[in-house]
């Protein structure tokens, strides 16, 4: 999976409404949380071995596909990949019930809107065929807006 630095992962459990139980249904949300940031933990310590090595291979004789990925694990390292801080579970949906939906939309729309995570998000900017448009002279009128607001 190829996410960029600092990403933030929302742990969705799918099929929900197939556990009766609401506390076995917490535990197994909770394990899976569990599992994912021991991972994470692995993966972390692996980046920073391979970023040991590269630093001295790249002492020893200095390449540009070495110091490309030793920059890539500093990146990686100094931004982690994190799991939601959902008190410590993941996020429990049903697509049959619609449980959990609601919550779902609410941290999609929050986490979409976060300007720590997306400082660029909501501005208007233009389209790369409509600057191309415009600076090609002032007799040259687009036929339609062609540029993207998101709001």
């Amino acid at each position: 999976m190829t996410v960029p630095a600092g990403a933030t992962m929302l742990l969705i459990a799918s099929h929900a409404d197939e556990v009766e139980d609401a506390a076995l249904l917490g535990q197994r949300c909770a394990r899976m949380v569990e599992c994912v940031e021991a991972e994470l933990r692995k993966q972390s310590a692996a980046q920073r071995a391979e970023l040991a090595r590269l630093r001295m291979s790249e002492a020893a004789a200095p390449r540009a596909e070495v110091t490309q990925r030793r920059e890539r694990l500093e990146q990686s390292l100094a931004h982690p990949l994190r799991v939601h801080p959902r008190e410590g579970r993941a996020l429990a949906v049903s697509s049959k019930t619609l449980q959990g939906v609601d919550e779902l939309r609410a941290l999609l729309l929050d986490t979409a809107f976060d300007k720590e995570a997306f400082p660029r998000f909501g501005e208007c900017r233009l389209h790369k065929s409509s600057r191309r448009i415009l600076s090609s002279g002032p007799n040259r009128v687009p036929e339609r807006r062609s540029y993207v607001c998101r709001r």
